[in-house]
């Protein structure tokens, strides 16, 4: 079925010859749009543009692997409808070597095919954070002893205003470091810098700017006086006859006099631009203000409610201007010092980031690896040097330009592209003057999604490139396109959008004019039904509770939803939702912890994120710990942690006794715990210097630390010989760290996280570095690092889930449902201890703290900085809001809660949101001073929603009136309803507690506990383990067996250099039972080498494990009949974790030589589907079988899963099927 383009969209398409911009707003298609276009200039064989001169930039990875696949598909498209053209079967061929990637690859790509013009050698490696996070404390380190040794003075002169002792210089250096690897011209930004520091011209700017910046706490202050003229109106009005306020109140008029008084004297110095009147106003102290008399107890209350306020806003007033007027107040030959000063420690800093960065590329050099950064600006000077007037090209890029080695260049998501990125697509393109991009270039963005400030983008470019587009449009050959329809969401959500951000969003708040042509316009088909926005209102308690209430309520009303079967149009059709179509967004990942929380309370699961604290996470923190213990065993510390654990499961008390042994020789010098297990392990009588018998008095705890200490000399005779990747597996199978981590609800994610180490261990390794030692030390060095290593994602099992996602991890995704919480949050967290400001165009400023004249300098460089900051990051937050509204298809439900939030309590929090109502009441679109002086979304949303005619529930949640309120008169067709919420967490456990009767505890059962749980007691079944898994027993029943054969692992020998980077066949049975566990089985039927690459470009699999696979063997397996059943199955699980005990088994005399009847079998099921007479169990096996009769050896394994499974589902289990990937067949069992 052909598509039917909008006129915009089938204008972006069909230009061809002029560099095109396109600005994309959310859920225009501009996917779709840009893969069009491509795809019809390859294959319009007139254009005659080869497709291996296609560059097409994305910005993820994922992007890329999706660009790709699309155009293939589109390839083979047009070649079934047209089988027989010879052009776009040679372009299909073609498009393959097309450069189809991310901007990183495509430099890395660059630098390699140049790496001669470097100093680097070939086999350059890539640095993760914690690497240059490692050589960046080297470096610094090195440049500041040499700085010691060479400059004593200028050393103490830095150290002066940001102590190395505490940090702070390595905290200002790294900043400025990580800040001029962004920037093109980086001398010109340093001298640009030094030069406003002595400028005449910039002074008086700076100077101005900051009355400019008085003027507005003048207009604050202003308001506060208005409020507090009210309160002393009401003192005097207020009252009956028998008691009048005003014949009470004696002090009220004297301190409005002094409020009023202090107010004028600023203005009036402030209008006349004079520094030195500030210094000389002075005012008298205010009154205490009481009531004479013996007012009635009413009387009294309203008066002090009153007072109090009174008292606020005139405090408030004095307050408020003297901290406004400080700088001001100085002269401004003592402002001008102070920037000399200024530009004196930039210089320095600047002498001592060069060095840093020198040193920093010795390392690197030395290691032959670098960073993106790095790759980066070495792909910029392959391309462009710098001269007085700018940039011109190298002989390279001329020769790229000259030669049409890119006749088409399509850039996605060019609003998060940087200066030095930009430099090098225009070097690319066809451009004579580097001013503009070239006429092969198509780039889309969309300003009002630039959220990526903190990666140092710079939005202003792709403006820059519409603004040039429309002025010189013709004389440059560019051309500028806007698309706007939204086919996303329903007409309710882009109505409350355009709403919103007509109202708010401007090019002094947001960076964007939300106009006409940013307007959202309906495209999107849903069913008739009514489905208006919706409001949570959250009256929050005064104290914050663990889980905050705002995710409570949440919580509730998702749950609501699902329970009454809410409708989602799927298909054109309705249909009941379910958990995978809610969509959470908070601000942070403690907000995501929370709300991970509240969802479970309410019977939900969900599907997030974590990408901090993979360091500290309970599994990593063990591995590291019997790492640890293999490099060390006489680390106490780390050798106790994992004794506790459940890998050697000693209790409390057992380590306590081991410990008494450690210092029952000599108090003062005690022996090592692992000494202890030493002497344990030794026979009775043997007398060695550092492991004598010990007696442990208990023969279960002998057993015990025997057990133990025959784990750790194993493991160390295997690190003498093996790789450290391949030991951290050995460590994992012999401590059954996988089977551990499967009794957690998180199971499939901590078992990714635990793949995930040995793939840090291997790029450790492959980085040139050795040994278990230095791989310890390095985990430690960056442990602080949230960065630096990352949580693996996994999905909830089941895949039904509700999506709980940061605002920035959620673009370029939508969901039926999109609840946006923590509005409440700050728009920027001011930070008075910030020691440098940084600004790509306008310089650098520094805190100005002498710490030797213990004073803090001002500096208006600094204070100017600060303001220009604030207003751009809150610009982004703005921006980022934009995004979050944009996500919802059916519903978008705004989460109101007037919980406290840091310091700001809930009154004053709502204090704020009133006033903010008052300054915004009489404007149809609200000035973008008044929307920057607000600190939070929820303002900018209140002062919107007020405006609409349904407002009452506002109302009551505001505590003010909205009378005053001017009724928008865009007003009509928005469709809001409110929603009061409820804790009714909150109520149930009252009722609870009222209806809970405490009874008084039975004697005979105390005693039966007593008697069974008593650690005294000494029992033959204690020598059994509590809990074991199916593959301990099969291990167990396969070394009974083969009776006397030793079975202990030895040591392979060191592998030779061309075998390296062989996989063994363990390895490749790993990789293949991870595929079978992460594909997709629909695409695998279709192909299984696509789904192996979408596992690979997704982060499913790394290239290595890819390569493992046994992809011939998958093939035949997805032929088989087997898979076929499978597919035809009603009901297909995959990875099934079950923990029954033996007794419910009805298994007690079977496996009573391995565990007691009280005892638990854990285990994971490969695979389970129903059908019509049973459940059938599905076990691969990548064993070396020689036939199918080895096969039955599993028979106990088998036997273990029926009565398992037939528990847990209460159904028959009819037969299991073990399936063979080296045979290719496999063979059922009917249970």
């Amino acid at each position: 079925m052909s598509v039917s383009w909008t006129a915009d969209q089938q204008k972006a398409i069909d230009s061809y010859g002029r560099g095109v911009t396109v600005s994309a707003a959310a859920g225009s298609g501009k996917t779709a749009v840009l893969i069009e276009r491509i795809i019809r200039l390859l294959t319009d064989k007139e254009k005659n543009i080869p497709a291996d001169r296609l560059l097409a930039v994305t910005f993820t990875i994922d992007a890329a692997a999706q660009m790709r696949d699309k155009l293939n598909a589109a390839f083979e498209k047009k070649l079934r409808e047209d089988p027989e053209n010879v052009w776009v079967l040679r372009q299909q061929d073609l498009v393959q070597l097309a450069r189809i990637s991310t901007i990183d690859s495509f430099c890395f790509d660059m630098v390699k095919e140049n790496i001669n013009k470097f100093e680097f050698t070939g086999n350059l490696k890539i640095l993760g954070e914690a690497e240059c996070e490692m050589i960046f404390d080297t470096a610094f380190e090195q440049a500041t002893e040499e700085l010691c040794a060479e400059n004593i003075d200028e050393y103490k002169f830095l150290d002066n205003f940001f102590s190395a002792n505490n940090g702070e210089l390595k905290q200002v250096v790294k900043e400025l470091y990580s800040h001029l690897r962004s920037i093109c011209h980086t001398e010109k930004w340093i001298r640009d810098t030094s030069e406003n520091c002595v400028s005449d011209e910039f002074f008086e700017m700076l100077y101005e700017d900051a009355f400019s910046r008085f003027d507005a706490k003048l207009a604050e202050a202003e308001r506060l006086v208005d409020d507090a003229r009210y309160c002393f109106n009401y003192t005097i009005s207020a009252g009956g006859d028998e008691f009048r306020f005003k014949d009470h109140v004696k002090t009220a008029e004297e301190n409005m006099a002094i409020c009023e008084d202090i107010f004028s004297s600023y203005q009036l110095a402030a209008a006349h631009r004079d520094s030195s009147a500030f210094g000389k106003i002075t005012a008298e102290k205010f009154k205490a203000m009481r009531l004479s008399g013996k007012p009635p107890e009413d009387i009294k209350a309203i008066f002090n409610d009153v007072k109090e306020r009174f008292k606020q806003d005139i405090n408030g007033v004095g307050t408020l201007l003297y901290g406004a007027s400080r700088v001001l107040a100085l002269s401004a030959d003592h402002l001008r010092e102070n920037l000399a000063l200024g530009q004196k420690l930039f210089l320095a800093i600047c002498r001592l980031e060069k060095r840093v960065e020198e040193v920093s590329f010795d390392i690197k050099l030395e290691k032959n690896a670098v960073d993106f950064g790095d790759i980066e600006l070495m792909t910029k000077n392959l391309l462009v040097r710098e001269t007085d007037d700018g940039f011109e090209r190298t002989e390279l890029a001329e020769e790229i330009r000259s030669g049409g080695f890119y006749k088409l260049i399509v850039i996605d998501e060019y609003q998060d592209v940087n200066d030095i990125q930009e430099t090098i697509f225009k070097a690319v393109s066809d451009t004579d003057d580097l001013e503009y991009m070239g006429n092969n270039t198509f780039i889309v963005g969309d300003m009002k999604q630039a959220i990526y400030g903190f990666r140092k983008t710079n939005p202003e470019l792709f403006k820059s490139c519409i603004d040039l587009a429309q002025k010189y449009g013709e004389q440059k050959q560019l051309e500028h396109i806007g698309l706007q329809k939204n086919f996303r969401s329903r007409g309710e959500v882009i109505a409350l959008s355009n709403f919103i951000f007509e109202r708010l969003m401007s090019r002094g708040c947001g960076q964007v004019d939300y106009d006409g042509s940013e307007r959202l316009e309906e495209g999107a088909v849903y069913t008739e039904r009514s489905c208006p926005a919706e409001v949570m209102l959250v009256d929050a308690p005064e104290e914050k509770s663990v889980i905050s209430k705002e995710f409570r309520c949440t919580a509730q009303r998702i749950r609501e939803m699902i329970d009454r079967g809410e409708p989602v149009c799927d298909g054109g059709v309705d249909r009941p939702c379910r958990q995978s179509d809610f969509c959470i967004l908070v601000n942070t990942n403690d907000n995501i912890r929370q709300v991970t929380q509240a969802l479970s309370d309410a019977g939900l699961r969900a599907f997030c994120e974590d990408t901090e604290g993979y360091i500290k996470s309970r599994e990593i923190s063990l591995a590291l710990d019997l790492l640890r213990t293999v490099d060390n065993p006489m680390n106490d510390i780390s050798l106790a942690a994992v004794m506790l654990s459940p890998v050697m499961g000693f209790t409390p008390d057992e380590i306590a006794l081991i410990r008494q042994k450690c210092i029952a020789v000599n108090r003062k010098k005690p022996d090592h715990i692992y000494q202890i297990l030493a002497g344990a392990s030794k026979e009775v009588g043997t007398d060695e210097k550092y492991a004598k018998y010990v007696d442990m008095g208990s023969a279960v705890l002998q057993e015990k630390c025997r057990s133990a200490f025959d784990m750790i000399e194993s493991l160390r005779f295997c690190s003498m010989s093996m790789s450290l990747e391949k030991l951290i597996r050995r460590i994992f199978d012999v401590a059954d760290l996988m089977g551990l981590t499967s009794l957690y609800l998180d199971s499939a994610k901590k078992r990714a996280n635990l793949r995930l180490l040995m793939q840090y261990a291997g790029d450790y390794e492959r980085s040139g570095n050795d040994g278990v030692t230095g791989f310890l030390r390095f985990i430690d060095s960056v442990s602080g690092n949230d960065k630096a290593f990352r949580n693996a994602v996994s999905v909830t099992a089941g895949g039904d889930s509700v999506n709980v996602k940061t605002y920035h991890k959620s673009k370029g995704l939508e969901y039926p449902f999109v609840f946006l919480c923590t509005l409440s949050k700050p728009l920027v967290r001011e930070d008075t201890r910030e020691l440098i400001k940084l600004h790509k165009t306008m310089g650098c400023a520094f805190a100005l703290r002498d710490r030797r004249l213990n004073v803090k300098r001002a500096d208006l460089y600094y204070d100017y900085l600060a303001d220009v900051l604030i207003r751009e990051q809150k610009s982004e937050r703005m921006r980022l809001f934009y995004v979050g509204c944009t996500r919802a298809k059916e519903k978008l439900i705004l989460v109101f809660s007037n919980e406290k939030t840091g310091h700001t309590t809930r009154e004053k929090l709502l204090e704020k949101l009133r006033d903010a109502v008052k300054a915004s009441a009489r404007y149809e679109r609200i000035p973008a001073d008044i929307t920057s002086a607000q600190d939070s979304v929820l303002a900018w949303t209140v002062m919107c929603l007020a405006k609409l005619p349904e407002r009452s529930l506002l109302e009551d949640w505001l505590g003010m009136p909205l009378d005053t309120v001017v009724v928008s008169e865009s007003a009509k067709g928005i469709n809001v309803t409110y929603h009061v919420c409820e804790d009714i967490a909150d109520a149930e456990t009252s009722e609870e507690e009222e209806k809970t009767v405490r009874a008084s505890s039975d004697p005979a059962i105390v005693a039966r506990l007593r008697k069974r749980f008593d650690q005294q007691t000494e029992r033959p079944e204690t020598r059994l383990p509590a809990k074991l898994t199916v593959t301990e027993i099969v291990a167990a029943e396969k070394a009974k067996d083969q009776g006397e054969k030793n079975t202990e692992f030895f040591p392979n020998l060191p592998r030779l250099s061309d075998e390296l980077d062989k996989l063994t066949a363990a390895e490749k049975g790993t990789f293949t039972h991870k595929f079978m566990e992460l594909a997709d089985y629909e695409n695998m039927r279709k192909s299984v080498d696509a789904e192996l690459d979408r596992l690979v470009n997704s982060g499913g699999l790394t290239a290595r494990e890819a390569k493992g696979v046994y992809i011939d063997k998958l093939k035949d397996f997805a032929k088989s009949e087997l898979f076929e059943r499978m597919m035809s199955s009603p009901d297909l699980r995959r990875e099934q974790k079950f923990l029954a005990s033996v007794k419910d088994l009805g298994l007690t005399a079977e496996l009573s030589e391995y565990t007691t009847e009280d005892g638990y079998i854990q285990g994971i099921a490969d695979c389970i589907f129903k059908e019509s007479d049973g459940w059938v169990l599905v076990d691969y096996k990548t064993d070396n079988f020689k036939n199918t009769v080895e096969m039955k050896r599993y028979k106990t394994q088998l036997m273990l899963y029926k009565a398992a499974f037939e528990l847990i589902l209460g159904e028959k289990v009819k037969s299991s099927y073990i399936y063979s990937f080296k045979l290719g067949e496999g063979l059922e069992f009917k249970l």
